[in-house]
């Protein structure tokens, strides 16, 4: 949580998409059995966060988030031009996540979105998703095609060049 290039608050849990499918969601489409104990999990570790400020704007990163908005824009090619800085609502998501429940990973494969390094993950992130969404009361986010290894890249430079940060 920050605001403008100043961090107020950060938080780490360990939670993520390849661990929740590899302990839980191990079958495809996932049985209901499992999906509730996945979301048992997520929702014991998201319990930590805090309410965040009025009018605050979520930012996610990383495959699942660009991996929606790809699906929600349609593309039949990745074009991080139109996917960065586009909004999803959790409607959407819910969406999103309804359609591809019921699906196996071949038939997610089917989609020109989902990347096969994507496809076997990509329920467990949706999960992760929304439910940060639903703890933090937010009903949208922002997505971004860079991620945190372009900010660290970004902020190495500048200090090497004695900018301000």
């Amino acid at each position: 949580l920050g605001v403008g290039e100043t961090v107020e608050r950060r938080q780490s849990l360990p939670l993520g998409c390849v661990r929740l499918t590899e302990r839980i969601l191990k079958s495809s489409p996932p049985s209901s059995l499992a999906m509730n104990q996945a979301l048992k999990e997520i929702r014991a570790r998201v319990s930590e966060f805090r309410s965040l400020p009025v009018r605050t704007q979520l930012i996610g990163v990383a495959g699942t988030l660009t991996t929606l908005a790809a699906l929600e824009l349609q593309l039949t090619e990745y074009d991080p031009q139109r996917v960065s800085g586009h909004v999803l609502t959790y409607d959407a998501i819910q969406q999103i996540f309804n359609h591809l429940r019921i699906k196996t990973i071949e038939e997610m494969l089917a989609y020109p979105q989902i990347l096969p390094g994507r496809a076997d993950v990509l329920l467990a992130g949706i999960l992760i998703l929304m439910e940060v969404m639903k703890r933090l009361n937010v009903d949208r986010i922002t997505v971004s095609d860079r991620g945190l290894r372009y900010g660290i890249a970004i902020r190495e430079y500048l200090r090497s060049t004695g900018r301000k940060i």
